[in-house]
C-alpha cells in the first residue's frame, strides 16, 4: 500500500545510491584544491602523510643545490620541500574510484623514489582529509540531497 511518504522513500533510496558517483565528481571538480592541500600544506613544508616531519636539508644539500636550477632553495636545518625541478608538483593529479575514494599521485616518475625513501607522501593528513570531507565534499552532497529531494 502506498502512502504519502512512499514516494520520497524512493526517492531517498535514489540519492544513496548516486551519493558515491556525486562525491567522486565533487573530488575531481575541487581536485586542484585538494592537491593544493598536499603540494603547500604538506610536502612544501616537509609533512608527511603521516603527519610527521620528512626530515630537514643537511649542509651537503644546500652545497649541491647551489650549483642546480633549484625551484626553491635548500638550507641546511630547513625541511624537505620537495621542490628540487617542479616536476613532482607540476605533474600532480587525482584518480577518483568507483567507490568513493581517490588517489594523489605525481607522474613525474620521482612518486614512487621519494615515498621509498621518506615514507607516504602523496596521501592527505588525517587533518586535511577530515577539512576535504567536512568543508568540500559534504556541503556539496548536502546539496545534492535537498535539491533533489524536492523534486518529487
Amino acid at each position: 500500500m502506498e502512502t504519502i511518504i512512499t514516494p520520497y522513500l524512493q526517492k531517498l533510496e535514489f540519492i544513496k545510491q548516486e551519493l558515491t558517483n556525486v562525491a567522486k565528481l565533487v573530488v575531481i571538480e575541487n581536485k586542484e584544491n585538494i592537491m593544493n592541500i598536499v603540494k603547500f600544506s604538506q610536502l612544501e613544508l616537509g609533512i608527511k602523510s603521516d603527519g610527521t616531519s620528512a626530515g630537514v636539508y643537511k649542509g651537503i644539500t644546500e652545497q649541491y643545490a647551489n650549483f642546480q636550477d633549484t625551484l626553491k632553495p635548500k638550507r641546511a636545518g630547513d625541511p624537505f620541500n620537495f621542490q628540487w625541478s617542479g616536476a613532482t608538483f607540476a605533474f600532480m593529479d587525482i584518480k577518483a574510484d568507483d567507490v568513493g575514494e581517490f588517489d594523489i599521485f605525481s607522474t613525474s616518475g620521482k612518486q614512487e623514489l621519494l615515498e621509498d625513501m621518506y615514507g607516504k607522501l602523496f596521501d592527505l593528513t588525517d587533518e586535511h582529509n577530515e577539512f576535504v570531507n567536512l568543508e568540500i565534499i559534504l556541503p556539496e552532497l548536502q546539496k545534492y540531497i535537498l535539491d533533489n529531494l524536492v523534486l518529487i
